[in-house]
C-alpha cells in the first residue's frame, strides 16, 4: 500500500479491482477499513482514478444505515483509497466460505437489509451494476452493509449503455449484464443479482452449475434451463427465488420494494408459524411499479423526428424543437425516452426545469443549465474541463465579472476573476447577453450539446430573451422546449411565436384506445374483462397518461383490479363505486387521504417551498429530526409523490400533485408554515442569493409586512445589477404596495419611500419606460423650493429622458437648472451665449499652455456631476441650435482640466476631439485621440475604448479616407456589438452607408442602411428612423430605372412638425436629393428656400452645409439648363443667379474641410463659368478637374456625374461627338455603381438604341434595391453559366466559377478546393474582389469549416468566425463572415467553393446564399462537363484505335505477302520499345543518384577534395541521364513518335539557349571560357525548341569533356540565302577525312584513343534531329581542330510534324 499514514492489519478482500483492508494509523492505534487501488499513469489506470472519484461523489448522495459511509480519501501519485469507520466482520465472499450455520429467519433478515439497501440507491435514480459479495460487508452483529459502488451509474446512462459489453463481476451477472441480450441494464438487474445471492445464502450453492467459467456457459444456464428450487426452504420463498431469477427483466421484481414486502411476508409467517393458503409472489410489487411507472407507449414519431435534431447535431448544423400539450401527456417522458438512446452517450445533455412557485429570479434558468453542464462536465474525461477551462480564460477572461456575477459557480474556471469591468446599465441587459450567448456559443463549438428546458411556460423573462437569441445564433447545438399549452404561465413567453421559439413544434395528443391497450399490457400482461376496463379508463381519463397511472392506482387499491391465482381481474361490478366527478386531482386527494398526518404534514410544507425542496429547511420547520425524514421521504417516494434525483435534489413526481396540496391547505395553516419558512429563507440569503428572492415572496404572504418591504428592495436592488429590470420594478412596486398596505394599517413606522421611488424611477429609465420614470422624477424634484445635490442627479436624469425621446428643449431646460442648483455660472442668452463661447475658448488655450502644470487637480464630485451635465446640455443643443453647443462644450471642457484622470473626462475629451477637428481644422487631433486611446485602454473601459475607435473613423471619414474610415468603423461596429450598445452601432453604420454611397458601391450602402434600421427598431432611439428611412428610399430610387417620378413619396410621415430640428434637417437634405433625382424642381426649391436662410444652424455641422449647399448648386444648374432647352420652362434667372452664385461660394468654403465635396465645388465652378460668365474654356478645366479628383478619392458616383455634366456642356457647345464619348464613360460608371435611375436620365439625353440592349437586361427585375441586387446576381449567373460552352481548359475555368461567385456575394476574396485524382481536397486558385491571385498567407482559411462542407455537402454560412475557428491557428481569428458552398454533380462531390470577409460579421445575405447555391450548381456541371470532354477525348482515342484495327484487317492479305519484312519490322519494334524501357529506367536511376550527389555536397562543402571528387561523379552520372535521353529519343525517333513543333526563333534567342549550356564543371576545371559571339544580323532559325536544345546540349558536353585544358570553344551564327547556320567550333582532336563519314552513324566508333566521339549516340542522335528538320549536319577540320555546323531551312517544309 502506498499511503504514508495507514499500515495494513488483515486484507479482507484482493481483487483486480480493488483491495480492501484492516489497516491501522501510524500516528495511533486507530483502526479503519480501507479500500483502495494502486495505480501507474497508463490509461487504463487513468480511467480507475476517475472511476474513484465518481464513487466518491455517488456515495455523498447516499444516507443509510446499510450503506457504508466514508470517513475520508486518499488521492495520492500510486493510488486512490477510501477510508471508512472499523466495524468487526468480512465480506459476504467469506461468510459464505466459512459456511456460518444460521436459520431461514436469520438469513432472511440479512437479506432484507440488503434489499433496502438497493431501494435506497434505486430511489436516487441509481444502478448499482455490480452487486456480489465481494461488495457486501457483513457485521458481526449480522448487519449487511454496502461498500462498493464504483460500477454505479445513472438509469439514464445505463439505459445509453453500448449493446454487447459485460457490466458487473462474474458469475453475479444478470442476462443483460452479459451483454449478448436486446435488454438494457437497468435497477432490475440489480434485482437479479439480489436474486442470486439470496439463492446462495439459503442453499449453500450458486444456482448455476457452471463449470467452464465462461458467460456463454452461463448464459445457457440462464436462459435455456429450468432453476432447480431449494428443497430445504418453504415453497413461498421458492417462489420468490423465481421471481426474482426470470430471465426476461418485465417478469422478475420490478423494485426492491415489492421484494423486499415479499420478503417480508414470507420472514412473517417463519417468526409467526402462520398458515397461509395462498402466496403471490410480487402482488405489492405491481401496485409500487405502476406508481413509479414511466408511461411511455408509442410516440415513435415523435422520437423519430427528435432524432433528426440530434442527426443534425452530429453534421454541425443546429436545430431547435418545441414539445406542446396539456398536463400529464407526457411532454417529460418523450424527452426522457429520446435521451435514453445510446447515440446520446457521446453528447452532452444539459437540462433545466422553470417552475411556477419560484420566483423569477434573473437568468435562473440560463444558470440552471450552466450548473448542469459544469456538473456534466465534472464527470467526463478531464481534457474536456481542460479545454473549458482554457477557452473560457482565453476567450472571455475580461467578462469573467459579468459571467461570475451571474453564475458565481463558474468562478473556479476562470484564473482570474476582472472586476474591473463596470455594466453601463443604459445597456447593461443587452450587453450581459451578448456575452452570455457568446459563451454557450463557445461551448456548442468546443463540444455536441442538447439543451432540454421544461415547463417553458414558467421562464424568465431574461433567460427567454437570452435563449431565443442563442438559438438564432449559428453555433451547432440542439434545443428542446417543453410548454404546457392550458397554463397560462409568464407574460413575457406570449410575446413570441411558436415559430420564434423553435423551428419545429410537436403537439402530443392523448392516448389512443389502442395506446391505453398496451400500456395496460405492459402492467398485467393480460386482465380478464379487459374491454370493459379499457371502456372505463377513456372514459374517466380521456386518453391523459398521467390521469391513467393514477386511476390504474386507484383501482388497484380499491380491489377493482386484483389478482387471483395468478391472473388479473378487472371487477366491473364495482366500477359504480368510482365516484363520477373523479379527476386527477381526485386521486391525487384520494392517495393522501391515504397518508398519516405527519407524512402529509410532510408534504405540504414540500408544497409550499416553490420549485426545490430543501430538506434541511424543512425539518427545521417541521420538526422532524433526521431519522423521521428519511422514514417519511423513503415512504413518500415509494407511493409515488416525490422523486430524488442522483444528485440528492427532491421534487414532486409531478407539478399537479403540487397545485393539489397548496389548495388543499387551511389559511392560517399556511401563515403559520409560511412565516416559519421566510425566516429559514432570510437567514440563508446571506449566503445564496437565490434565497433572498425566496425570502420576500413568502414574507408577502406573512403578516411581517415591515420584513417584506425590506427584502423586496434588497431583492430589486440585486436585479438592477444584474440588469433585470423588469424584475427589479416588480419588487420595487411590491415594496411600495406593501408600504401603502402597512399606512392604511395604521402603523406608526416610516420608510423611506422616496428612496424606493426614486430607485423605482431608475429601474423605469433603464428598461426604457420614460413617461413612468418621468412622472416619479416630477414628484421628487419639481415642488421642491430647496435643493440639493441629489435633487440636481434627479433633474439630469429628467433631461436625460427628454434627451433619449428626442424632447431636446425640455432637455435643455432641465440641464440648466441642474447647473444652476450647482452654481456654475451659465448664461442661456443668445447673446451672451456668443460672448461665453469666446471667453471659454480663450480660457481653454490658457489652460493648454505651461500654465497647466500651475493648475492643482482635485476630484470633486460637484464638477465630475457639473461635466456630465454640460455634456449632455452640448448634445441637446447641437439637435435645436447648433452654434449654441459650443459654450457648454468648452465650459465643460475646461472644467474637466481641474480633474484628475477619469470617465467624464475622457468623454468630453472624445467629443472635443471631433469640434477640434471641425473648429481648428487641424489633423493634430489624430495624435490626441492616440494619447486618448492610450490611457483609455488601461482603464479597461471597453465603451470607452469603441468610442474612441468610432471617433477616429469619422474623422478619416472627414478627411475621404475611406479605407482607414471602414476599417476603423467596422473594428467599432463589432466591439459595439460586444459591448451590447446598439445605438452608437447605428452611429458607425450610418457613415458606413455614406462612405460606400460615395465611392459608388450602392447595393453595400442599401445594406447597411438596412442593417440600421434593424437595430434602430430593437432600441428606444426611434427618431434615428426617421433619416434612415428617408435614405433608404433614396437609394431604392437611385437604383430603379422604372421608378415612378411623379409618385409623392413617404417623406412626409417620415418628418412633422414635431421632429427635431437637426434631424428634420437631415430628412428635408435627403428629400431635396431624391426631388432633383426625380426631376421635382419645384419641390426642391420648396425645401431649399425654406433651409437656405437658416443655414446658420447648420454651420457646425459641415456634413449638412455642404450636402446642402451642393444640393442647391444642382437644383439651380437643372433649372437654367432647362430653360434653355424647353421654352415653356419659366425661372427667375435673378433669384436662381443668386442662389447659385451664394450657394457655390458656401460650398467652395465648406469643402476644404470637407474634401469629399471638393470634386463637386469643381464642377459647378465649370457650370458658373459657362452659365454665368460664358467663360467655356475655363469652364472645361473645371470640369475635368472635377472628374480628375473625383476619380483620385474613387468617388464613383460623383465621377460618373462629373463626366455627364462634362457630357451636357459639350452638348451645350455643340460638340455631339464629345459629348458620346463623355456620355459613354458616365454609363459605364453609373452601371459599375448600379444607378439605374441615372442611366435612365442618360438614355433621355441619347439615342435609346445604342444602350437598349442593357436597359432590357437591367431593368427586367429592377423593382427595388432587392431586386437590382439580384439582377446583379443574375447576370452573373449568366455569365458564368455561359461559359458552359465556351471555356474547355480548366485553370480559366475555375477562374471564371470563383470570380462569378465572388461577384455575385459580394465577398472580399474567395478559393476553390477541387479533389484530384487521389481523391485529396486542394485549394487551386485564390482570388481577391479585383480577381488579383493571392499568396498563402494573404488568406485565412478555416479548414473546419471546409471539412463540414465536405462532409455534410451543404453549404456551410457562418456570420462570425472569430468564434467559430475558435480552435485553429490564429490567423483564423480574422475571420469574420464565411460561405463555403460545395460543388457537386449527382452525389458526386467534386470540390468546393470559399467566400470570405475579415471585416464584416454577418455580410451573406439569404438572397446571396441563394445565388450561391444556383451558381454551385452551374460550377458543377461546369467541372463535370471539363470531365466529361476529357473522357470524350479518350473515347475518340479509341475509336481511332478501332478503325486502324479494321483497316489492318482489311489489309491482311497485302501484308501476308511481306511477311518476312514485317518480322523484321515487329522485331526491331520490340527491341526499341526494350530499349526505351530500359533507357528510361536508367536516366531515372541516374537522376536520382545525382541529386543525392548534389545534397551530400552541400552538407560537406568545407572539404575541397571531397567536394571536387563528388563533383566529377555528378558530371558523370550527367552524362549517363545525356546519354539515356539521347537513347529515349532516338528509340522513338525509330518508331515515328517524336514529334517536331517548329517555330520561328529570334537568333538572340537561341544565344541566350547556348549560353545556358556553356556553363559546366570540366569548363572550370580546364580553364576554359566558351565564347559565343552574336550575330550582327537579324534573323530566326525555324526549328522545335526542345529538340534544338539537346543538339546543342550534345555539342557543348563533348566539348566540355574532350577538349583539352586551355582549349577553345566558339559559337557563331551566319544567316545565308536559303539556309541559316549554327557554327560551333573546338580545339579537340582534329578527325581524320576518312572517319568524317561514319561519325554521325549509329554506334560508330573511331580508332583514335580518347577519341571525343567513342561513343557513337550523341552525333547520331543531332543528325537524326537535323533530319526531322529537313536540315542538315556536317564536321569540317583543320589544324585549330573541328568546326561542326548545323543547317536550318529558312521554312520547313509541310507534312514534317514527326519523325
Amino acid at each position: 500500500m502506498a499511503s504514508s499514514e495507514y499500515e495494513i492489519v488483515n486484507c479482507l478482500l484482493s481483487n483486480d479491482n480493488h483491495r480492501l483492508c484492516v489497516v491501522k494509523s501510524k500516528s495511533g492505534n486507530e483502526q479503519y477499513l480501507m479500500k483502495f487501488c494502486e495505480i501507474d499513469d497508463s490509461a487504463l489506470d487513468l480511467g480507475k482514478r476517475n472511476r474513484y472519484k465518481r464513487e466518491l461523489e455517488f456515495i455523498s448522495i447516499f444516507d443509510h444505515p446499510n450503506i457504508f459511509k466514508p470517513l475520508s480519501s486518499e488521492n495520492i501519485e500510486t493510488s486512490v483509497s477510501i477510508i471508512y469507520p472499523y466495524r468487526k466482520g468480512t465480506t459476504l465472499q467469506r461468510f459464505f466460505a466459512a459456511k456460518v450455520n444460521l436459520n431461514i429467519a436469520e438469513k432472511l433478515k440479512m437479506m432484507i437489509q440488503l434489499v433496502e439497501a438497493l431501494e435506497h440507491i434505486h430511489s436516487r435514480g441509481i444502478v448499482h451494476g455490480d452487486l456480489h459479495p465481494g461488495n457486501i460487508f457483513v457485521r458481526e452483529d449480522r448487519q449487511v452493509e454496502i461498500y462498493d459502488f464504483s460500477m454505479c451509474m445513472t438509469e439514464e446512462e445505463s439505459s445509453r449503455r453500448q449493446d454487447g459489453l459485460v457490466t458487473g463481476t462474474y458469475p453475479y451477472l444478470s442476462p443483460e449484464q452479459t451483454g449478448f441480450t436486446r435488454f438494457k441494464v437497468d435497477t432490475r438487474s440489480d434485482l437479479y443479482c439480489a436474486g442470486i445471492i439470496l439463492y446462495e445464502l439459503l442453499s449453500n450453492r450458486f444456482p448455476f452449475a457452471v463449470t467452464t467459467n465462461t458467460i456463454e456457459e452461463l448464459l445457457d444456464f440462464m436462459l435455456k434451463t429450468e432453476l432447480e428450487p431449494v428443497r430445504s426452504i418453504p415453497y413461498y420463498i421458492n417462489e420468490i427465488l423465481l421471481k426474482a431469477l426470470r430471465s426476461t427483466p418485465e417478469e422478475r421484481y420490478q423494485t426492491a420494494s415489492g421484494l423486499k414486502y415479499d420478503l417480508k411476508t414470507a420472514l412473517g409467517i417463519i417468526q409467526n408459524q402462520n398458515e397461509i393458503k395462498e402466496f403471490i409472489p410480487g402482488e405489492k410489487d405491481t401496485i409500487i411499479a405502476v406508481s413509479r411507472l414511466h408511461f411511455f407507449i408509442a410516440r415513435e414519431r415523435e422520437i423519430e423526428t427528435l432524432s433528426k435534431g440530434l442527426l443534425a447535431l452530429r453534421q454541425k448544423e443546429k436545430s431547435s424543437f418545441l414539445i406542446t400539450g396539456g398536463a400529464g401527456i407526457g411532454k417529460t417522458e418523450i424527452i426522457r425516452k429520446f435521451l435514453s438512446k445510446e447515440e446520446i452517450d457521446s453528447v452532452y445533455v444539459v437540462s433545466a426545469r422553470c417552475n411556477r412557485f419560484t420566483p423569477n429570479q434573473p437568468y435562473s434558468t440560463v444558470r440552471s443549465l450552466m450548473l448542469d453542464f459544469i456538473a456534466k462536465i465534472q464527470d467526463k474525461d478531464s481534457r474536456d474541463k481542460i479545454v473549458l477551462r482554457d477557452r473560457l480564460n482565453a476567450l472571455f477572461m475580461e467578462y469573467s465579472g459579468i459571467i461570475c456575477s451571474v453564475i458565481p459557480e463558474m468562478k473556479s474556471y476562470f484564473d482570474s476573476i476582472q472586476t474591473n469591468e463596470q455594466v453601463q446599465k443604459e445597456w447593461g441587459a443587452e450587453r450581459i447577453s451578448h456575452i452570455l450567448v457568446s459563451m454557450l456559443d463557445m461551448i456548442c463549438h468546443s463540444f455536441p450539446v442538447i439543451f432540454v428546458i421544461d415547463d417553458l411556460q414558467w421562464i424568465d423573462s431574461l433567460s427567454i430573451n437570452l435563449l431565443l437569441k442563442f438559438k438564432r445564433s449559428d453555433s451547432a447545438k440542439m434545443l428542446i422546449f417543453a410548454c404546457k399549452t392550458e397554463s397560462k404561465g409568464n407574460r413575457h413567453i406570449f410575446k413570441y411565436s411558436l415559430a420564434e421559439i423553435a423551428d419545429k413544434m410537436m403537439e402530443i395528443q392523448p392516448f389512443s384506445r389502442n395506446e391505453t391497450v398496451w400500456l395496460i399490457y405492459s402492467i398485467f400482461d393480460q386482465v380478464k374483462n379487459e374491454e370493459i376496463l379499457v371502456d372505463t379508463l377513456e372514459h374517466k381519463c380521456k386518453g391523459n397518461p398521467f390521469m391513467l397511472i393514477q386511476m390504474l392506482r386507484y383501482l388497484l387499491d380499491s380491489s377493482i383490479i386484483k389478482k387471483e391465482k395468478e391472473n388479473w381481474i378487472f371487477v366491473p361490478e364495482l366500477v359504480s363505486e368510482i365516484p363520477g366527478n373523479l379527476d386527477s386531482a381526485s386521486l391525487i386527494k384520494h392517495k393522501i387521504a391515504n397518508l398519516s398526518e405527519r407524512e402529509q404534514h410532510y408534504l405540504k410544507i414540500g408544497s409550499m417551498m416553490g420549485g426545490r425542496i430543501e430538506l434541511q429547511i424543512l425539518e427545521e420547520v417541521g420538526g422532524f429530526d433526521e431519522s423521521q425524514s428519511k422514514s417519511i421521504l423513503k415512504k413518500l417516494e415509494s407511493e409515488g409523490f416525490l422523486i430524488t434525483n442522483f444528485k440528492g435534489e427532491v421534487r414532486f413526481a409531478h407539478d399537479k400533485i403540487q397545485e393539489v396540496l397548496l389548495t388543499s391547505i387551511p389559511e392560517e395553516e399556511k401563515a403559520f408554515i409560511y412565516e416559519a419558512l421566510a425566516q429559514e429563507y432570510e437567514a440563508l440569503s446571506d449566503t445564496k442569493v437565490e434565497y433572498l428572492f425566496d425570502a420576500a415572496e413568502t414574507f408577502r404572504k406573512t403578516k411581517r409586512l415591515d420584513k417584506a418591504v425590506e427584502l423586496c428592495e434588497k431583492a430589486a436592488r440585486y436585479a438592477v445589477e444584474k440588469a433585470a429590470y423588469e424584475l427589479a420594478i416588480t419588487y420595487y412596486c411590491n415594496a411600495l404596495g406593501l408600504i401603502e398596505q402597512i399606512c392604511r394599517s395604521g402603523s406608526t413606522v416610516i420608510y423611506d419611500k422616496r428612496k424606493i421611488e426614486l430607485a423605482l424611477a431608475e429601474a423605469l429609465m433603464l428598461n426604457g419606460k420614460y413617461e413612468q420614470a418621468l412622472l416619479l422624477y416630477n414628484n421628487h424634484c419639481i415642488n421642491k423650493e430647496e435643493k440639493s445635490i441629489e435633487d440636481c442627479e434627479i433633474i439630469f436624469r429628467v433631461g436625460c429622458i427628454h434627451l433619449n425621446i428626442g424632447e431636446y428643449l425640455q432637455a435643455q431646460d432641465c440641464f440648466h437648472n441642474a447647473l444652476t442648483i450647482l452654481k456654475i455660472p451659465f448664461c442661456n442668452r443668445k447673446s451672451g451665449f456668443l460672448f461665453n463661447i469666446f471667453v471659454q475658448m480663450i480660457y481653454h488655450f490658457v489652460l493648454r499652455s505651461p500654465v497647466r502644470y500651475l493648475i492643482i487637480k482635485k476630484d470633486d464630485p460637484r464638477k465630475r456631476l457639473a461635466v456630465k451635465i454640460l455634456n449632455k446640455y452640448s448634445y441637446a443643443l447641437y439637435y435645436t441650435d447648433i452654434s449654441s453647443c459650443f459654450y457648454p462644450h468648452f465650459l465643460a471642457l475646461n472644467i474637466s482640466r481641474t480633474l484628475p484622470d477619469c470617465t467624464e473626462k475622457m468623454e468630453i475629451s472624445l467629443q472635443h476631439a471631433v469640434i477640434a477637428y471641425r473648429i481648428y481644422f487641424k489633423y493634430k487631433v489624430f495624435g490626441k485621440l492616440e494619447k486618448i486611446f492610450d490611457y483609455i485602454k488601461k482603464t479597461g473601459n471597453k465603451s470607452l475604448i469603441a468610442s474612441t475607435k468610432a471617433i477616429s473613423g469619422i474623422l478619416h471619414y472627414y478627411r475621404a479616407n475611406w479605407k482607414d474610415a471602414e476599417d476603423t468603423l467596422l473594428e467599432s461596429v463589432g466591439e459595439f456589438k460586444a459591448n451590447g450598445d446598439n445605438l452608437n452601432q447605428i452611429l458607425c453604420l450610418e457613415h458606413l452607408w455614406k462612405i460606400h454611397f460615395l465611392k459608388g458601391d450602392i447595393n453595400r450602402a442599401y445594406e447597411y442602411i438596412s442593417h440600421a434600421v434593424s437595430l434602430v427598431n430593437h432600441t428606444q432611439e426611434k427618431l434615428e428612423i426617421k433619416p434612415l428611412t428617408a435614405a433608404r428610399i433614396l437609394i431604392e430610387c437611385l437604383m430603379d430605372a422604372k421608378a415612378d417620378l411623379q409618385k409623392e413619396p413617404q417623406f412626409h410621415s417620415i418628418s412633422d412638425a414635431s421632429t427635431p430640428f437637426l434631424i428634420q434637417s437631415r430628412v428635408k437634405i435627403l428629400q431635396m436629393e431624391y426631388e432633383l433625382l426625380c426631376g421635382n424642381y419645384n419641390q426642391a426649391w420648396r425645401i431649399s428656400s425654406e433651409f437656405l436662410p437658416v443655414y446658420n444652424s447648420l454651420w457646425f455641422n459641415y456634413e449638412h452645409s455642404v450636402q446642402l449647399f451642393s444640393l442647391s448648386c444642382e437644383l439651380a444648374v437643372r433649372e437654367i439648363l432647362s430653360s434653355r432647352t424647353d421654352r415653356n420652362v419659366i425661372i427667375d434667372c435673378k433669384k436662381t443667379m443668386i442662389t447659385f452664385r451664394r450657394s457655390l461660394i458656401m460650398l467652395l468654403l465648406s469643402s476644404f474641410r470637407y474634401r469629399a465635396y471638393k470634386g463637386v465645388s469643381y464642377r459647378f465652378l465649370g457650370w458658373y463659368f459657362f452659365l454665368v460668365l460664358n467663360r467655356k474654356h475655363i469652364s472645361g478645366y473645371f470640369f475635368k478637374k472635377s472628374v480628375k479628383y473625383c476619380h483620385k478619392l474613387q468617388m464613383k458616383l460623383e465621377e460618373a456625374r462629373a463626366f455627364r455634366d462634362l457630357g451636357i456642356f459639350n452638348d451645350q457647345r455643340n460638340l455631339p461627338g464629345i459629348a458620346t464619348d463623355h456620355y459613354d464613360e458616365a454609363f459605364r460608371i453609373f452601371r459599375q455603381c448600379g444607378a439605374l435611375l441615372e442611366i435612365q436620365k442618360i438614355l433621355d439625353r441619347v439615342s435609346p438604341d445604342k444602350y437598349k440592349k442593357y436597359l432590357e437586361e437591367t431593368t427586367r427585375s429592377s423593382l427595388n434595391m432587392a431586386e437590382n441586387s439580384n439582377q446583379i446576381r443574375f447576370d452573373t449567373l449568366l455569365q458564368v453559366s455561359s461559359s458552359i460552352s465556351e471555356i474547355a481548359e480548366l485553370p480559366v475555368l475555375l477562374n471564371q466559377i470563383l470570380s462569378g461567385m465572388i461577384k455575385a456575394t459580394g465577398a472580399q476574396y474567395g478559393c476553390i478546393f477541387v479533389k484530384d485524382q487521389e481523391d485529396i481536397l486542394k485549394c487551386m486558385l485564390k482570388l481577391d474582389f479585383q480577381g488579383n491571385r493571392l499568396d498563402d498567407d494573404e488568406v485565412a482559411i478555416s479548414w473546419k469549416i471546409v471539412s463540414r462542407a465536405e462532409d455534410s455537402r451543404q453549404i456551410v454560412l457562418v456570420n462570425d468566425g472569430g468564434e467559430e475557428c475558435v480552435n485553429e491557428k490564429k490567423e483564423t481569428e480574422r475571420i469574420r463572415s464565411v460561405l463555403c458552398v460545395p460543388l457537386y454533380r449527382e452525389d458526386n462531390f467534386l470540390g468546393c467553393v470559399y467566400l470570405g470577409n475579415d471585416k464584416v460579421a454577418g455580410l451573406f445575405s439569404e438572397s446571396a446564399v441563394k445565388t450561391a447555391q444556383i451558381l454551385s450548381a452551374h460550377a458543377g456541371i461546369l467541372l463535370e462537363n471539363s470531365y466529361l470532354m476529357e473522357k470524350y477525348k479518350q473515347l475518340n482515342r479509341d475509336l481511332d484505335s478501332k478503325v486502324k484495327q479494321q483497316t489492318h484487317d482489311i489489309m491482311e492479305k497485302n501484308r501476308q505477302l511481306e511477311a518476312a519484312n514485317l518480322k523484321l519490322v515487329e522485331s526491331e519494334r520490340v527491341k526499341g520499345v526494350l530499349s526505351g524501357t530500359l533507357v528510361h529506367d536508367i536516366k531515372n536511376y541516374a537522376a536520382g543518384i545525382e541529386g543525392n550527389l548534389q545534397y551530400l555536397g552541400r552538407k560537406i562543402e568545407q572539404d575541397e577534395k571531397i567536394r571536387r571528387v563528388l563533383d566529377v561523379v555528378s558530371e558523370t552520372c550527367s552524362d549517363i541521364v545525356s546519354l539515356a535521353s539521347n537513347l529515349l529519343d532516338i528509340s522513338k525517333m525509330d518508331e515515328g513518335k517524336l514529334v517536331v513543333r517548329a517555330e520561328n526563333l529570334d537568333i538572340s534567342y537561341v544565344q541566350t539557349i547556348a549560353e545556358k549550356f556553356s556553363v559546366n564543371t570540366l569548363f572550370e576545371e580546364k580553364e576554359i571560357q566558351p565564347v559565343i559571339i552574336p550575330s550582327k544580323e537579324k534573323f530566326t532559325i525555324y526549328a522545335d525548341v526542345y529538340l534544338l536544345e539537346r543538339v546543342l546540349q550534345n555539342l557543348f558536353s563533348n566539348a566540355a569533356k574532350y577538349v583539352p585544358r586551355h582549349g577553345k570553344v566558339e559559337m557563331h551564327f551566319e544567316a545565308g540565302e536559303k539556309e541559316n547556320l549554327i557554327c560551333f567550333f573546338n580545339s579537340g582532336v582534329a578527325i581524320p577525312e576518312k572517319e568524317r563519314e561514319i561519325l554521325f552513324e549509329k554506334y560508330a566508333r573511331i580508332e583514335q584513343h580518347h577519341s571525343q566521339y567513342s561513343k557513337g549516340l550523341g552525333l547520331f542522335f543531332c543528325r537524326m534531329v537535323m533530319n526531322a528538320h529537313k536540315g542538315r549536319i556536317w564536321v569540317e577540320t583543320d589544324q585549330h581542330g573541328n568546326h561542326f555546323k548545323l543547317a536550318f531551312p529558312k521554312k520547313l517544309p509541310e507534312n514534317t510534324d514527326s519523325v
